[in-house]
């Protein structure tokens, strides 16, 4: 589908867009992401403000597997979004 890697995007999902749709998720997201992720931190933040319910965060130390080289903030920013979950904050 994605031809010979996720970079170089050749196959038949390589023009496969969904930025349009994110805004209808209507249910508290978490989108969570480092800093030397293969998605860039930039993709992440846009994903923040499209979906209605949600937050973005960036493990600034992590790469695609934050939670365990930046353990620290990726696990704070876990709990703080569920506990504001569980408190209701996002209307």
């Amino acid at each position: 589908m994605f031809g010979p890697d996720f970079f170089a995007a050749a196959g038949s999902a390589g023009d496969w867009d969904r930025w349009d749709a994110i805004k209808d998720i209507r249910i508290p997201t978490l989108v969570i992401g480092g800093g030397f992720d293969q998605a860039s931190t930039e993709d992440f933040q846009k994903m923040g403000r499209l979906i209605p319910k949600s937050r973005a965060v960036i493990c600034e130390k992590g790469s695609h597997w934050a939670m365990y080289d930046d353990q620290e903030t990726y696990f704070r920013e876990l709990i703080r979004f569920i506990r504001d979950v569980e408190a209701d904050r996002f209307k």
